[in-house]
């Protein structure tokens, strides 16, 4: 059967529409604020969780912090649960799902930094905290664990420098307690 070349031009224009509509990008929709406010407050509740080592219960709060709101802390708190439970390639494959997804959110780049740490890879660490406090140089918790990096490595001057800087933003018992340690 032969087409004409009218036919084939209207073939040609809807194979063409078809296929430009999947070029198009899907909206993407802020979350609901109701919904990020409680998801928030899961967090909160996973994050003490973490800090009383009740891994469990926090890995099931986070997960459904994730469900009920797609924000950056419930995937990053689900790292925190893999790290603290000795599960480093989940923790890093978690962390950088969060940086892919969430490329601006800090925190995760300074969990990435302290997992390459605690696996005694400083060049990583040191260029992950750089980009956390790059994307936010107000993130007094990345800065103190920097601080403390440098301090394991001899750069004591950066150091107490680093958590001046951190105790600027937050006068945290922690980073005072560094602070005499470097004095």
């Amino acid at each position: 059967m032969k087409m004409r070349g009218c036919q084939m031009k209207s073939l040609y224009v809807l194979l063409l529409s078809w296929c430009l509509i999947g070029c198009i990008r899907p909206e993407v929709r802020a979350p609901d604020p109701d919904a990020v406010s409680r998801a928030q407050a899961l967090i909160n509740q996973g994050v003490a969780l973490l800090r009383t080592r009740q891994l469990e219960n926090a890995h099931a709060v986070f997960s459904l912090a994730l469900e009920v709101a797609e924000i950056p802390e419930s995937l990053d708190g689900l790292g925190c649960v893999a790290f603290q439970r000795g599960d480093m390639n989940g923790a890093k494959q978690l962390f950088s799902a969060t940086i892919r997804k969430f490329p601006e959110y800090s925190q995760a780049y300074a969990n990435l930094a302290q997992l390459y740490e605690a696996n005694g890879q400083g060049k990583f660490a040191a260029q992950y905290y750089k980009e956390a406090l790059a994307r936010d140089p107000k993130n007094y918790k990345a800065r103190n664990n920097f601080g403390g990096y440098l301090y394991d490595n001899d750069y004591r001057d950066l150091a107490r420098y680093e958590l001046l800087k951190a105790n600027a933003v937050a006068q945290e018992e922690l980073i005072e307690d560094n602070l005499k340690i470097v004095r």
